[in-house]
């Protein structure tokens, strides 16, 4: 077949298997050298390109994976392939790294002010629940006067403006910087950049101004109004960590097993974590515990989709995380519960605290 062959979702389970075996398990395996001109950025870890590849075509029905000679790892080739199948292919250096150290800590803000430019409940909802299931929101946003300097691969944050500010996504750059029509309607340019988001999450669960102000050095936060700032790589750093992208980020872009810093050491079912973080290796014990049945509705994905729908589920914090400090040990058995997107909606809607689980159940059981 060779790479002509190849999808998307072959090589998303090619990247599974890279994520359990680790960059030098999975090479050895496939028997690959590390990439020496390009590698993938997916979720915010570097994979090589063409061992991706060739593992990923042995994940084609009825298919082997391809072996290093058979194939070119080129532009023309890998590259093309993979970037027509709507990853993000960055450029590496000789060791296989990413280019520049810079790179890791390149962070942009992008701005949203809600009273001028409004999303409706169900924009926002199929961002968060798109993202929260382990998916990508892809869009453009406006980088206000800046007209070049972010790339593909670039962090962004989402800075919510004016109501509720503090910081509501994560994702990457998709594209270079372009002009477009300007989104207020005028009929005049405005500067774009592709972002796909990684991370959405509704305005209560965001990282508040505050905190932002105390987690960061450089960034004077109120003098930040419009899009396309870069942050100071020490501030860039310092968000990754809350957003559980930064977590031994260099680790990351080496492809290598994703960090366990934060699980306390011996501990099953403890994680420390920042409130503001959808930090995934809570959400993954709580599911290992209870299971992707919906803890309200007992409504099961897998059963009543199929195969398309396996793992799918959201995550709701019964503690709110809008009340719980920076230092608060959460405990994904007795903190986390997994919910469907409908009950999810229905614990936040209207409320400032969350319902229970029990009065939505109630809610439910209404003749």
């Amino acid at each position: 077949m060779g790479l002509a062959a190849l999808t998307r979702t072959a090589v998303l389970a090619a990247i599974r298997e890279y994520d359990t075996l680790g960059r030098d398990g999975f090479l050895a395996r496939y028997e690959f050298k590390r990439s020496r001109k390009y590698v993938v950025l997916h979720d915010g870890r570097f994979y090589d390109s063409k061992a991706l590849c060739g593992a990923a075509h042995g994940f084609l029905p009825g298919n082997e994976p391809l072996a290093a000679s058979e194939f070119s790892g080129g532009s023309s080739s890998v590259v093309a392939k993979l970037r027509q199948l709507g990853f993000i292919v960055v450029t590496a250096d000789a060791n296989g790294a990413p280019s520049g150290s810079e790179r890791l800590s390149r962070a942009f803000v992008t701005t949203w002010n809600p009273r001028r430019w409004v999303l409706s409940d169900d924009e926002i909802a199929e961002a968060i629940n798109e993202t929260q299931a382990g998916g990508v929101h892809p869009g453009r946003w406006a980088t206000g006067n800046r007209k070049t300097g972010i790339f593909p691969g670039d962090h962004v944050f989402m800075f919510r403006q004016e109501v509720d500010r503090g910081l509501v996504a994560y994702g990457v750059a998709a594209s270079e910087i372009y002009q477009g029509q300007h989104w207020d309607g005028s009929g005049r340019n405005a500067n774009y950049v592709d972002i796909d988001w990684l991370q959405w999450v509704h305005h209560d669960e965001r990282m508040t101004i505050e905190e932002m102000k105390s987690a960061t050095t450089y960034t004077d936060w109120d003098a930040v109004l419009a899009s396309g700032i870069q942050l100071h790589p020490d501030d860039a750093r310092a968000l990754l960590d809350a957003w559980d992208v930064g977590d031994g980020i260099e680790n990351r872009a080496a492809g290598g097993d994703e960090a366990v810093a934060g699980l306390s050491e011996g501990a099953k079912t403890t994680v420390k974590v920042n409130r503001y973080e959808r930090n995934r290796r809570a959400r993954k014990l709580c599911i290992d515990h209870y299971g992707t049945a919906c803890s309200v509705c007992d409504l099961d994905f897998a059963t009543a989709y199929g195969g398309l729908a396996t793992g799918f589920i959201h995550v709701h914090h019964v503690v709110p995380i809008a009340s719980i400090g920076v230092e608060y040990r959460l405990d994904p058995i007795r903190d986390l519960i997994p919910v469907c997107p409908n009950c999810h909606a229905m614990l936040h809607h209207g409320v400032d605290t969350p319902r229970s689980p029990a009065e939505v159940r109630k809610l439910l059981s209404r003749d």
